[in-house]
């Protein structure tokens, strides 16, 4: 395909010069140069052959004529996933970051220490890094870098304190926009995280919240948390249980013989909740379960 192009580039490049909207231009690129512009732009400075097809006007020129570069840009952020061979730059997704750490508080008994060290990790991710000018302070004020989210500061801090989103139509279009879609992802993880903190603060020690539970899930608490010694005969569980809930022992005894058969999604959600309110660590089989019966 390159020495197509360059046998041909002069017709090549007074087809692409005469096309006038962004989608023939992109297509061109996939019809007559043979490759997807994300690939370009992830490596334009070594792809001399092809630097002169490189997309620099705007499309849906505002009053003032300044090009719009929204479009574009929002084709490159729809495009990166599926069309990127590199791993090494961060796209992050929220719904992702949001089940990676839902995943992880449900194994911890501490959960408001969870979400603090969460919210901790995302505030020392900006960095202050030297401008590289040799301009003196305090003329020249340190740039914000974030390397571990690859975030833009500004598009984090305009979505977390005022719900601005990032101007694409005035950024120039590249890979780089990607870092402001990140900055808005990390605030709106950030927004989520600030919800959790509250509810799990707003939580009261030992306040034995979610006790009413059935017999049958009483069962499955109790064979979860491995409650029950095999040395005590299930006659004498179901006695003690029964008169602290002043129910009978007969209505607990079955259960209690057979906690497996108690095992349905609403059972097993009661469980989850009552160790939950009451700060108990979950066992695998209880989180086995919980995924097992949604």
């Amino acid at each position: 395909m390159k020495n197509n192009v360059e046998k041909n580039k002069t017709a090549l490049l007074e087809e692409f010069n005469s096309l006038n909207t962004l989608k023939k231009k992109l297509d061109f690129w996939e019809a007559k140069l043979g490759m997807n512009y994300i690939l370009y732009l992830e490596d334009f400075e070594n792809l001399e052959t092809l630097k002169e097809f490189q997309i620099v006007d705007g499309f849906n020129k505002l009053v003032d004529s300044k090009p719009c570069w929204e479009e574009f840009n929002q084709w490159i952020l729809d495009n990166f996933k599926a069309n990127t061979q590199k791993g090494d730059i961060i796209f992050l997704d929220f719904l992702a970051l949001k089940k990676e750490f839902n995943d992880e508080l449900k194994t911890v008994k501490n959960k408001l220490e969870s979400v603090n060290r969460a919210i901790k990790e995302v505030d020392e991710s900006f960095k202050h890094m030297p401008s590289g000018s040799y301009v003196s302070p305090p003329l020249v004020l340190p740039e914000i870098w974030n390397f571990k989210f690859n975030a833009n500061y500004k598009a984090y801090t305009d979505f977390l304190n005022y719900s601005i989103s990032p101007d694409y139509s005035s950024l120039f279009p590249g890979l780089h926009i990607i870092k402001y879609a990140n900055g808005k992802t990390l605030a709106e993880y950030r927004i989520y995280l600030n919800s959790l903190q509250k509810k799990y603060s707003s939580k009261t020690p030992n306040s034995n919240a979610g006790k009413e539970l059935s017999n049958k899930q009483i069962s499955l608490l109790l064979h979860y948390t491995d409650a029950k010694k095999p040395t005590t005969e299930i006659i004498v569980y179901a006695r003690i249980i029964s008169g602290l809930l002043d129910t009978h022992y007969k209505e607990l005894y079955d259960d209690l013989r057979e906690p497996i058969a108690c095992k349905n999604k609403k059972n097993i959600q009661a469980v989850w909740d009552f160790m939950d309110a009451n700060d108990l660590t979950p066992p695998k089989e209880l989180l086995f379960d919980l995924n097992k019966y949604k």
